[in-house]
């Protein structure tokens, strides 16, 4: 469906016809505007296929082996220098939390009862939502009103993500590997010599839908042409919008068992003569997306490299984009087992919009560290925004007889001389318009105005500096 349209003569009938050459038929998607709740379930209609639906994720619960033990582990390990490495007396950490969650499976009564809710027939396909995404954060301890939050944790787990281009999956176990810094590992060991542990997971699933109104499409004119135009009105599809969408979240409570389970709380020691080999796991932090400091950026990757326990060197990958300026940090887990006498590096790789990719030189992590902060420095951040607001009333073009006005940007973007114009005129009848240039900041911004009047002269004034609040008037 696409918004309503008339259609009055044979010039129309011809526009018509280049829009149904123009529109593309999408591919079978979940529709965000017929999300329901049917039981434990969020159910969406597919845009395309008639009798097709969408079923979304269960509750998530803390996984279990098959002796019934959690899949959870908390570990401390701490490095003491030693005077041959000259770091005698220096005590270094790095602490783990790991634990896996399960999703509730759909069994087949629960399907069955989902059909008799939706009144579905024989031949309805219900199928599972493809999930974009997970956001999570781990909640653990007490704080104290009104003060600081010393005694608790909250820390981001990460954005699990499938990818910019990913269909999305359904996947019914995940694991997390979560960095904690020493006062936050300190909270949860105090709640293990209490005798249990308690962690609030809270999260949200994401998934890609189609964002629309329908509406219906209305034709008049002679009998001919309508009796024309209803071949092609199945043909002709909404201009969509997909776009990333929650679609359920909850809080799960962890709660193990200190007394029952020991073994899933470590301590571990290492010296000169012991480095056991370890999953290494750390946080990555890059705010280059949220703080729009980078905004030539179309994303900027870190690969972080370390040492297997055969000598080999692995690499894991991750990413914050534009398209996700809200995901800040991410946690990187190591699939094989490294060997901890051996330093972890890392490098940062810039992705501009236009341009060669820009690839960092290799930096060296601090033994014990467990944190990458890929922000770029804003000393070192070549490139700045800036955003102008252009205002003219229809009074002053009155009075003064001008046809229109035109505000031109003069900046240097990647070295080079550039100039963006922005026009105001009567006959668009548009008196507000917004112009934002991505510019380097050793460079200064200018504008001048230009004018054209009825009686068909021109106008030029002088070249000025950027107003600091980004707004013009133009009124003289």
């Amino acid at each position: 469906m696409i918004s309503k349209r008339k259609f009055s003569n044979k010039y129309r009938f011809i526009v018509l016809l280049l829009l149904l050459a123009g529109y593309n038929t999408l591919a079978a998607q979940p529709l965000w505007s017929t999300k329901q709740q049917v039981g434990e379930r969020v159910v969406f209609k597919d845009d395309k296929v008639r009798n097709k639906y969408y079923y979304g994720p269960g509750k998530l619960f803390l996984s279990t082996d098959r002796d019934g033990k959690p899949v959870f582990q908390l570990i401390a390990m701490r490095y003491t220098g030693t005077g041959l490495a000259g770091t005698k007396g220096e005590k270094r950490f790095t602490n783990l939390l790991q634990f896996s969650v399960s999703m509730k499976p759909v069994s087949t009564a629960e399907l069955e009862s989902l059909r008799k809710e939706l009144k579905l027939p024989a031949s309805a396909q219900l199928s599972p939502l493809p999930i974009r995404h997970l956001e999570s954060v781990i909640v653990s301890g007490v704080g104290r009103p009104g003060a600081d939050d010393s005694g608790r944790i909250r820390k981001q787990t990460g954005s699990q993500d499938q990818g910019d281009t990913a269909p999305g999956v359904y996947w019914t176990e995940r694991t997390f590997t979560v960095p904690l810094e020493n006062h936050e590992a300190q909270i949860l060991w105090d709640q293990q010599v209490n005798g249990r542990v308690a962690i609030s997971l809270n999260y949200a699933f994401y998934a890609n839908v189609l964002q629309y109104d329908a509406q219906d499409i209305k034709i008049t004119g002679d009998s001919a042409l309508v009796e024309n135009l209803k071949g092609g009105i199945g043909e002709i599809t909404q201009d969509t919008v997909l776009s990333s969408e929650i679609v359920s979240g909850d809080v799960l409570n962890i709660v193990v068992d200190a007394e029952k389970y020991p073994d899933v709380f470590k301590k571990i020691d290492i010296n000169e003569n012991s480095i056991p080999p370890a999953y290494a796991a750390l946080e990555v932090k890059c705010f280059d997306f949220s703080l729009d400091v980078r905004p030539d950026l179309a994303f900027k990757s870190v690969e972080i490299e370390g040492t297997s326990v055969t000598g080999q060197p692995v690499l894991v990958k991750t990413k914050f984009s534009q398209k996700l300026p809200d995901v800040t940090n991410k946690f990187v887990s190591f699939p094989y087992a490294l060997r901890m006498d051996r330093p972890l590096r890392y490098r940062v790789v810039e992705v501009p919009y236009d341009g060669d990719r820009y690839q960092g030189a290799w930096m060296q992590i601090e033994s014990g560290a467990n944190l990458v902060d890929a922000t770029t420095p804003q000393k070192e951040n070549p490139v700045d925004k800036f955003c102008l607001d252009i205002e003219i009333t229809p009074e002053y073009m009155e009075e003064n007889a001008v046809l229109e006005a035109s505000v031109h940007f003069l900046f240097q973007y990647e070295g080079r001389e550039r100039t963006q114009t922005l026009s105001l005129s009567q006959a668009e009848g548009v008196w507000f318009k917004n112009i934002c240039v991505i510019y380097d900041k050793e460079k200064p911004l200018r504008y001048f105005i230009t004018k054209k009047y009825k009686d068909g002269r021109t106008g030029k004034g002088f070249i000025r500096g950027m107003p600091k609040d980004g707004y013009v008037l133009i009124s003289n």
